[in-house]
């Protein structure tokens, strides 16, 4: 496998893209903001996240597009999705813009060969199984692969990542994408593979302990301000 894609190239899927391309992979990113794209392809974008304007300037290998069908491809067997999936009002996720791009892909034939969809978006635990049960009829497995990033170091956190949290569809589907990320990580991270539900419920697990932390270290904080610390 030489080709991958990824759908939703803002920061995250950007960063993710540039990555891949750099170790090797030929990318083909799709993105709906034309202008956006076109900054991309003549390579006058340009952003404060650390390394993605020198690592774009040097990219040979990465395709920026608006055409969702140009990941509709033989050569093309695993398609990350980085889209955004906002917060609602009762405290779930939106996945309408996961929905709204699946349900444009199968309006397109079937792809050749078994292809995988690997769903990096935060989302409710659950989801992934539902959409594998609406996708594996058309020649698609879904497979869940959050990541644990911070704007300002996208980049460094996806090149030196704790850890790989993969809910994979299956074994092999779980090996074909450890197997990418060994090809651009730059340290020896533990690989989590388990099911889509756990993943997705330890990928909220871990965002909770996360915002606990930064909370108790505010209110700590505040009380020593309060008291002339």
């Amino acid at each position: 496998m030489t080709k991958i894609g990824v759908i939703g190239i803002g920061r995250l899927g950007l960063c993710l893209a540039l990555n891949l391309e750099r170790a090797g992979y030929t990318v083909v990113g799709v993105d709906s903001n034309a202008a956006y794209i076109q900054a991309l392809r003549s390579k006058t974008y340009s952003t404060n996240e650390p390394n993605v304007n020198s690592y774009l300037a040097e990219a040979t290998s990465f395709i920026a597009t608006t055409d969702l069908r140009s990941v509709i491809d033989p050569e093309i067997r695993m398609i990350f999705i980085c889209v955004p999936t906002p917060s609602a009002v009762d405290g779930t996720f939106d996945h309408s813009f996961i929905d709204q791009i699946c349900t444009e892909m199968l309006k397109y034939d079937q792809p050749a060969q078994e292809t995988h969809l690997i769903i990096n978006s935060t989302v409710m635990p659950g989801y992934c199984d539902t959409l594998h049960e609406r996708m594996s009829q058309h020649g698609y497995t879904v497979s869940y692969n959050p990541e644990f990033i911070a704007q300002g170091t996208i980049i460094a956190n996806q090149q030196y990542p704790d850890q790989v949290l993969i809910g994979q569809v299956n074994e092999h589907a779980g090996n074909e994408i450890e197997a990418v990320y060994r090809s651009f990580v730059q340290n020896e991270p533990r690989f989590s593979r388990m099911s889509r539900t756990e993943a997705e419920i330890t990928k909220l697990a871990v965002n909770c302990f996360l915002t606990t932390k930064i909370a108790f270290a505010n209110a700590i904080g505040d009380l020593t301000i309060k008291h002339g610390g």
